[in-house]
Order: C-alpha cells, then sequence, then structure tokens
C-alpha cells in the first residue's frame, strides 16, 4: 500500500505531479487530483510551457522546467499523455521511485508497453492503469450482475463520436493516425466485455479505417463478441448490446460515466493498492495493448493470413 499511517493514524498527504497539461489533463486529471483529500497537488509538466504555466497557475502548483525535475519532487505521476510519450517518460518516473497513475493505452506497440511494464516491476513501484468504465460501479454493477447469471451468449460494443470532426480531440495526433481509433476505444471495450464475458484470447481485426474500426473478440470459454468503433459519426453514443438466452439477461446498456469522478476513485484504488494487485493491473493493460497491436500486423512474408 502507498504511503503509510502516523503515529495518529492519519497518512500525510502525498505529493503527487501531473505530466500533460491538455484538454483530458485539465478536464479529468487536474481537479480531481486537487480534491483528493489523500494528495498534496504537487506541480505540472508539459512539452508546451505556455499551456502547462496556465493549468498550474489555475491551481496554484508549479509549472515544472523539465519532466525528471518533477519526478524528483513527487511521490506519484499522473500521465495525462500521448501513448508514446507515456511509454518514454513512465520508466523514468518509475527508475525515479515514483508510483504511477497510468492512461490507457499503456503504449502505442506492444513492445513499449512491454517496456513500461518492465520497468515497473524492475523498480518495485505501485501503478495504476486508468480503464476508466472500471471505475463506474453502476455500470460495472451491472455487467457483474448479468455475467454472474451464466446466461449471456453474446454482445457487442458500440462506440460512435465526432471526435475526430471537431471538438479537443480532432486534431490529436496520435488518435488520428492509423490504428488511433483501434487503439483509443479498444481498451474501453476490452474492460467492458471482459468484465461481462470473461477473459479474451483472440482478436479478429474486420475492418481497420482512418477513424473507424470493427473487430471479434474470442473469449476464453468460446463466446464471441464484437466491437464497432466511429470516431467521424455524427452522434455520441456508447452503449454494449447483450444477447442472452432468456429476456432477461438480453438488453442495452448505455455507456456514460463522468471521467473526473471515476478518477477521483481511481486514485482512491491507486492509494490501496499493493504489488499483487499492480502486476496484474499492468499484465492486464499489456495484454490489451499486445491484443490490439498484434491484430494491425501483417504476417511476416510468405506465411498465409
Amino acid at each position: 500500500m502507498i504511503g503509510s499511517s502516523d503515529g495518529g493514524g492519519s497518512r500525510p498527504a502525498l505529493r503527487m505531479g501531473l505530466v500533460g497539461a491538455g484538454h483530458w489533463a485539465g478536464k479529468t486529471h487536474a481537479p480531481a487530483i486537487a480534491a483528493h483529500p489523500g494528495l498534496r497537488f504537487a506541480g505540472v509538466w508539459g512539452r508546451d510551457r505556455d499551456t502547462s504555466a496556465a493549468l498550474a497557475d489555475l491551481y496554484g502548483v508549479p509549472a515544472f522546467e523539465s519532466a525528471d525535475a518533477l519526478f524528483e519532487a513527487t511521490d506519484i505521476v499522473a500521465f495525462a499523455v500521448a501513448p508514446a510519450a507515456q511509454a518514454s517518460l513512465a520508466p523514468r518516473a518509475a527508475r525515479a521511485g515514483c508510483h504511477l497513475m497510468l492512461e490507457k493505452p499503456l503504449a502505442s506497440s506492444a513492445g513499449d508497453a512491454r517496456l513500461v511494464a518492465g520497468a515497473i516491476r524492475a523498480a518495485g513501484v505501485q501503478a495504476l492503469v486508468f480503464h476508466t468504465l472500471m471505475f463506474a460501479p453502476d455500470l460495472t454493477g451491472r455487467l457483474d450482475a448479468l455475467g454472474a447469471t451464466g446466461e449471456v451468449t453474446s454482445a457487442t460494443y458500440r462506440h460512435a463520436s465526432d471526435a475526430l470532426i471537431s471538438g479537443p480531440y480532432a486534431a490529436s495526433e496520435w488518435r488520428r493516425a492509423e490504428a488511433g481509433a483501434l487503439m483509443d476505444i479498444g481498451p474501453h471495450a476490452l474492460s467492458v466485455l471482459e468484465r461481462l464475458m470473461g477473459p479474451v484470447i483472440a482478436l479478429d481485426l474486420l475492418r481497420l479505417g482512418p477513424s473507424d474500426a470493427r473487430f471479434r473478440l474470442t473469449h476464453r470459454d468460446g463466446r464471441r463478441s464484437e466491437v464497432i468503433i466511429d470516431l467521424a459519426a455524427r452522434e455520441n453514443r456508447a452503449w454494449v448490446q447483450i444477447e442472452g438466452r432468456t429476456d432477461v439477461t438480453s438488453e442495452g446498456i448505455e455507456i456514460a460515466c463522468d471521467s473526473r469522478t471515476a478518477y477521483g476513485r481511481a486514485l482512491d484504488a491507486l492509494l490501496l493498492l499493493g504489488a499483487e494487485e499492480t502486476d496484474r493491473q499492468i499484465e492486464t493493460a499489456l495484454r490489451y495493448v499486445t491484443l490490439l497491436a498484434q491484430a494491425t500486423t501483417p504476417p511476416p512474408t510468405g506465411q498465409l493470413s
């Protein structure tokens, strides 16, 4: 467990720094960190100095000159940056002795994700990956209840948004890159469908476009589910359609979650995290990146598809 209680039974606030100062950092990370009773918001670092300074000023905390300077001044580091940047910076934070609150996906490639996971294990720090929907208890409670019936036969996760048309993420380089939609929304879909139907052992890519993706999942017990993603839609909606052997287990569930509240719950979980749960968290995030990345990797020359 991160931190320790003092003689009076209360735990001193831990210093938490934030890497990244974009829209997601300002909307979700910064306010949740500042509001958490067990943490002291220790400062911000981002590649854009003006944006970092503006966010830091909003909370009365310092804007650091470098990521390493922030790592040296904090106990925990939160990341709100692109996957490639997270994969580069998170191992440095771990080696500096910082516990980590990571974003999904863990990295943009399986190789980089393994490097992050290895650095966390080698440093012996605790780490949690913010799979947003897993910190929405109304949703996870419903998924658990349906999954426990044993009656669910299949499910389809659909995510439609105009994220790449307008709004704060429209110019996001990593989301606009090849497989960006897959890597952005894929972890959300995997977390929901695994919660409902158990571990995924295979992912078959059916379509991959500039802003959309469609793939089929095979779960450990042989059941299948499907994911349909469109980030250039004219609507903003996410839902999972569940099919079961009875009407009771056949329903559609709207996916709704207040990200700031969910992040606060994730911070609670991080402070209580032990080594075993860290291993589980990182293995899950690594597996998600591996499944998604392998689906987009062409077979070696001469190998039949």
